[in-house]
């Protein structure tokens, strides 16, 4: 992200929404040198679920959707205010970053493993945070990989 806004409950920042551009209806036929995108990445609420065959599901609660819609709103003025002429189209809401799957409980941060898992089983990004920051996520999986690594090595001689 080269640059981010932040507000209570979500951030802005610069995006080309690749997955909008192929699936969402009226975007299609508009070309990419003919669009400006805002993401919104929103501090949803911790709701969703991983059912046993691995599939993830996933609310968007009131909450979620009054904090968006404010979020939007902001989005369609720093737009405007910059000179991009609408029309506005909102994309498509899509989780990029599933966080929070296995989090870490206090008693587990120092491991770095959640005791719920199977043993030799690690887990190494965004899952182990108990809920959504709504922030750029590159640095912290970065730090949580490298933090579990180190663990891995302590433990197993490495």
């Amino acid at each position: 992200m080269v640059w981010y806004a932040r507000r209570e409950g979500y951030i802005l920042s610069p995006y080309v929404d690749l997955l909008s551009h192929f699936v969402h209806r009226p975007w299609r036929g508009v070309p990419l040198r003919d669009r400006v995108g805002l993401m919104i990445k929103l501090t949803d609420e911790s709701n969703g679920r991983v059912d046993e065959r691995g599939r993830v599901t996933k609310e968007i609660t009131f909450r979620d959707t009054a904090r968006m819609t404010e979020a939007s709103a902001v989005a369609r003025e720093v737009l405007a205010c910059a000179g991009v002429r609408g029309p506005y189209e909102d994309g498509v809401p899509n989780g990029g970053h599933l966080g929070g799957t296995v989090p870490l409980r206090r008693e587990d941060v120092a491991g770095m493993r959640p005791s719920a898992l199977p043993t030799g089983l690690w887990v190494a990004d965004l899952s182990l945070i108990p809920e959504s920051q709504g922030l750029p996520t590159m640095e912290t999986t970065a730090a949580i990989a490298l933090r579990v690594a180190r663990r891995i090595l302590a433990e197993h001689g490495g």
